[in-house]
């Protein structure tokens, strides 16, 4: 049997940790009844922080010539757990097996195998909570408008401040001309034309909302669509982050008021935004001018959209409009009525009375407490099994040994559950005035009603409902 017995020393002259030659010995006679042929890779003076040791690149490089790969001691071997189990799954993988002699580590025993099992579950929980350190690294790089990592958007250059990287928008000439230019109706597949760019890379960079120059109308439409907007509107673009949860929940959206300057004006944006969307939807159904509250109204019986009808003629010539429902379901309520119940209703309400499905702050935090203390209670007994096992008999580590995988399965996925909440608690905390902000656009609106043209209140409306329903006889807020 050929064995490749890779030896390393952090520090040469150390006296006071175990020698080249006495790892060599102790591996030698760990194998001593077998019939063995030697080859030795020494790394001296190496840490094992340092991947670049260069007896054990070359031993990786000629791992096929051996049957066994065998180390002194996993920390000789490796950086850490996770590093150590994937240099093992490589080689078990390709027929070789890979022994720590002084920790019991050999896969060829009984013993051995459990113990591989068991530092397999560990590994995982370490895979785990690296995933949980980098996501909630990104989160806290995009709650500061930092650029988190990644291929910067289109027209876009990662800058060095002394605070960390940020976006720059560079190729401003481009984005402006291709927001204009859809804006007025020119279509995607005639902009990749000209400007040389794929449909796709165009698509995509028409609803980042980085190059947005923000204002309050882009903070209320950005929430409006799911996202948590972070900072004070001040004609810089967004630093978007999105995280997708596991087990079905929602989706983390956040778009934080970053340092780099905005170019494309938050109604352009807007306007590119709702026609991408209705694009997608394959129907491009027009917004009456006739009715702020066009597409707002909602059918109570069959919950479809009310559309605007024309009424009789008057004997002065004019014709009175209606919301109608599209199947006929209840009588027609007048435009105006309808409108002027609304404003009303605006006035005398709180947008906060709107909002009654809001999980408690102080809920979420009772939950990431309760969980916390549940893995470490978990993590303590998976412990507490794992320096025992090593002092019991086979049989009875077997037990132990599924014992601690169970333990390890129920803290991933409390762990899972944890980073769930975190990250909703962190959504939540940082929506502490999202309310408030909606109360002012209310505000606004009713102070400037007469003021403003139809389609400012159209856009002001959209943002401050979500729409209204008619019953028959009343019309609500929802």
């Amino acid at each position: 049997m050929k064995i490749a017995a890779y030896l390393r020393k952090s520090v040469k002259g150390d006296d006071s940790s175990i020698s080249i030659e006495a790892q060599l010995e102790i591996i030698k006679n760990y194998f001593n009844k077998e019939n063995c042929e030697f080859t030795v890779y020494e790394d001296n003076g190496f840490s094992g922080g340092n991947i670049n040791r260069p007896a054990f690149t070359k031993m990786m490089q000629e791992r096929n010539n051996y049957n066994v790969i065998a180390c002194y001691k996993l920390d000789r071997m490796a950086r850490n757990t996770l590093d150590f189990l994937t240099t093992f799954e490589m080689l078990k993988k390709e027929g070789i097996d890979l022994v720590c002699v002084q920790d019991n580590y050999d896969p060829r025993t009984p013993s051995g195998k459990m113990m591989m099992t068991l530092l397999a579950s560990l590994a995982e929980m370490e895979r785990e909570n690296i995933r949980r350190r980098a996501i909630d690294g990104m989160y806290s790089l995009a709650k500061q408008g930092r650029w988190s990592g990644g291929t910067p958007p289109l027209g876009c250059k990662v800058v060095t401040l002394a605070d960390g990287k940020y976006l720059e928008i560079e190729d401003t000439e481009t984005i402006n001309y291709m927001f204009n230019q859809f804006h007025k109706g020119k279509s995607i597949r005639k902009l990749s034309r000209e400007i040389g760019l794929t449909e796709r890379c165009i698509s995509y960079a028409l609803k980042t909302p980085v190059y947005i120059a923000s204002d309050l109308a882009s903070n209320r439409y950005l929430e409006s669509i799911g996202y948590t907007v972070i900072g004070e509107p001040n004609g810089n673009g967004y630093m978007t982050y999105i995280h997708n949860k596991n087990n079905n929940s929602k989706t983390i959206k956040l778009a934080v008021v970053s340092k780099h300057k905005g170019i494309v004006p938050s109604n352009i944006w807007i306007d590119v935004k709702e026609k991408l969307n209705l694009k997608n939807l394959h129907k491009y159904p027009r917004i009456s001018n006739k009715s702020w509250l066009a597409q707002k109204v909602i059918c109570n019986t069959c919950n479809s959209t009310m559309v605007i009808s024309l009424g009789n003629k008057r004997v002065d010539g004019t014709r009175p409009l209606y919301f109608k429902c599209k199947q006929n379901c209840l009588p027609l309520i007048r435009v105006d009525k309808a409108e002027s119940k609304i404003l009303e209703s605006l006035k005398s309400i709180s947008i906060k009375d709107l909002k009654s499905n809001k999980r408690n702050f102080d809920t979420e935090v009772n939950i990431v407490s309760n969980l916390q203390k549940k893995i470490k209670e978990k993590e303590n007994l998976l412990k507490g099994l794992i320096d025992k096992i090593s002092m019991v008999s086979e049989s009875l580590a077997s037990t132990m040994i599924t014992r601690a995988e169970s333990l390890n399965n129920e803290i991933l996925i409390l762990n899972n559950e944890l980073t769930q909440h975190q990250l909703i608690l962190n959504s939540k905390s940082s929506n502490k005035n999202l309310l408030k902000d909606k109360e002012k656009a209310k505000q606004f609106f009713i102070e400037n009603f007469y003021d403003i043209t139809i389609e400012e209140k159209q856009n002001l409306i959209n943002l401050i409902i979500d729409n209204c329903t008619w019953d028959g006889e009343n019309i609500f807020i929802n």
